[in-house]
């Protein structure tokens, strides 16, 4: 129950509707493969990320 007051919750707070929560299988189910493509080569392109390094050197 914890996982759905969660959600109902984001969804009221983030989009001002918590019934959301229960189209959200649909509207992944709706995602196509050009656009995941097109969503990583917006927001992978070289220069929109950043790398991080953790740990000295030895």
């Amino acid at each position: 129950m914890t996982g759905l007051a969660n959600a109902l919750s984001q969804n009221a707070t983030q989009f001002g509707d918590p019934s959301r929560t229960f189209t959200a299988p649909g509207r992944a189910a709706a995602v196509t493969g050009d656009a995941i493509k097109e969503m990583a080569g917006r927001w992978l392109a070289p220069g929109a990320r950043t790398a991080l390094t953790y740990g000295g050197t030895s």
